[in-house]
């Protein structure tokens, strides 16, 4: 009613609000407006502070940051930073940090016009009862972003509601679509609604907590049991049942939902209390193969690391030795062999099902320390346990790893075999992951032959294998493998390039064994290419990494390589 009638005169509404009725009815032409780009949040804060800004850009950009690059959040922060002339930006910043405090920092000096809270309390107060108990229980996520059936969870509503309930809180510019039938909101949103499920009660908090949680844990058994369906007995065993889940029916499904989650699996993990310990272990123990075949290992040791506590914590000692194998093989990639022996050492007396991983793990430690004679003994003994066990997953890897050892030590007829028989056990349980690294080891053992054309098709075939079934961990070791071939056939410059990237994908996920071993590589390919004195670097740097770690054989050949 308020809307001028003459034609001449234009009107601007600004809102949190979408006003659909004002479009449907009126013929409003609605215009939104994102948050600041970073450019702009960074020349409004300059405008409004001074020189400050250019003298320090990182913390000028964390303060946008922190601000949500909202308009009113970047000038109340703003104003605070000229109260205090004498104080750099870097300490404002380092007190926004607290996620949990910052609003009340921001609360624009008392001023109620001003204030964060204040302005998004004004979108919040009109919301229907439901969207606002749905924007309360969103602040218990512990991830950034999320879809309905994390919400349905949450909220312990049905798929259908969620969806309505996003609409409306979407529409209201409380959360913000994402990809992919995603939400998110920003960190200053995020942080007014865990204020105001913590005003809730904390029983409430912990309920809708537990219900997030066992929804994660319920849906990643069923993407895992898809993604890695050899090794389901590695995983707990938890029955739970859940409202709605997505439909994961094929590798593609289960592997898009566990890259979409990823981030928030873990962040489950870290936030449980006392009440979820049990499904936060689980859901560590049930994930882990995804990470570890993803090459997520930094993030593989920390959230073991993490769980190994809570196992103690809860007396449960088979999850404890699950988790120390899993944290040491994290620590083999990082060719922290010692600190892997030692958590091995750690591992309660397994039970007799679990003697194969006691001596499979010893037996891969002391392959990677070159101690070749003591490996095959106790790789000898997880072939009798698994055959004892009657596990043929078992027998693949104890197999696998055998053939590792026997190429190294120059038995290329026995190295066949395991490795075939491995590959045929794989291939008879529908173990991708396992065939994929027996692959590898029938073209390692080809190349060691001088079988150059035949190794390098087992590499193309192992690659394919690896696109095929999401074993990322392994793209750079077939990088490397393939530039081993291309040097043999004199290719040296496809060779050097194919380990060069091998040697950028190792470094991205942090393991140290795999870099010196392809430093050395890279480096023969330059020697054979007449680029001595890059060689030579290369070489160097293997050897510091090998006599870091306790790598005997990367050592030798980081040594005759510089001598050649």
């Amino acid at each position: 009613p308020l809307l001028p009638g003459s034609g001449s005169c234009r009107v601007v509404v600004t809102t949190r609000d979408s006003l659909a009725g004002l479009v449907a009815r009126d013929g409003a032409h609605r215009v939104d407006l994102d948050l600041l780009p970073e450019t702009e949040a960074a020349t409004l804060l300059a405008a409004l502070i001074g020189d400050r800004v250019y003298a320090d850009p990182v913390a000028a950009g964390r303060l946008a940051s922190y601000c949500a690059r909202l308009p009113l959040a970047l000038r109340v922060a703003a104003e605070l930073a000229a109260a205090r002339p004498q104080d750099g930006l870097g300490d404002l910043v380092a007190e926004l940090a607290d996620e949990r405090h910052r609003l009340d920092l921001l609360d624009a000096g008392g001023d109620a016009r001003a204030a964060v809270r204040t302005v998004f309390s004004w979108s919040y107060r009109h919301l229907p009862e439901a969207a606002a108990r749905a924007f309360r229980v969103l602040g218990v996520h512990p991830g950034t972003d999320w879809d309905a059936y994390a919400l349905a969870a949450l909220a312990d509503v049905d798929l259908v509601v969620a969806r309505q309930l996003l609409g409306v809180l979407s529409r209201a510019h409380l959360v913000q679509a994402a990809a992919s039938a995603r939400y998110g909101m920003h960190d200053l949103l995020r942080a007014y609604a865990a204020e105001l499920a913590a005003a809730d009660g904390a029983e409430r908090w912990q309920q809708a907590l537990t219900r997030l949680i066992d929804y994660y844990l319920a849906t990643t058994a069923r993407a895992m049991a898809i993604v890695s369906p050899s090794d389901q007995h590695l995983r707990p065993s938890m029955p739970i049942q859940v409202r709605d889940m997505p439909v994961l029916d094929h590798l593609d499904s289960a592997s898009a939902w566990m890259r979409a989650e990823r981030a928030n699996l873990i962040a489950s993990v870290y936030v449980s209390g006392e009440t979820q310990r049990v499904q936060a272990i689980h859901l560590s123990m049930t994930m882990w193969r995804y990470l570890d075949t993803r090459g997520f290992n930094n993030e593989t040791m920390t959230l073991c690391d993490h769980t190994l506590k809570l196992a103690r914590l809860a007396g449960d000692r088979e999850a404890e030795g699950q988790l120390l194998s899993n944290l040491a093989g994290a620590y083999y990639q990082r060719a922290q062999y010692e600190r892997a022996y030692q958590l091995l050492l750690q591992e309660p007396t397994p039970i007799e099902s679990n003697q194969w991983r006691m001596h499979n793990n010893f037996g891969g430690l002391l392959y990677y320390q070159g101690r070749y004679a003591e490996a095959i003994e106790h790789l000898d003994q997880a072939m009798i346990c698994a055959r004892k066990s009657d596990r043929m997953r078992d027998m693949s890897v104890s197999l696998s790893n055998c053939a590792q050892v026997r190429l190294m030590t120059g038995d290329y007829v026995r190295a066949s075999e395991d490795a075939l028989r491995a590959l045929a056990l794989a291939r008879q349980i529908g173990a991708a992951f396992d065939e994929c690294m027996a692959m590898i080891n029938v073209g390692l053992v080809r190349y060691r032959q001088g079988r150059y054309p035949l190794a390098r098709r087992h590499f193309d075939r192992a690659t394919a294998l690896t696109v095929e079934c999401g074993y990322v961990a392994k793209e750079g070791h077939l990088l490397d493998a393939i530039g081993l071939v291309l040097r043999r056939q004199g290719r040296h410059a496809e060779a050097i390039d194919h380990h060069r990237r091998a040697l950028a994908f190792h470094r991205a996920s942090g393991s140290l064994r795999m870099e010196a071993e392809t430093r050395n590589n890279l480096a023969h390919a330059l020697t054979a290419a007449g680029e001595f004195d890059e060689a030579v670097i290369q070489h160097q740097r293997a050897l510091e990494l090998a006599s870091e770690s306790g790598n005997r054989y990367e050592r030798a050949r980081a040594d005759e390589g510089i001598a050649r």
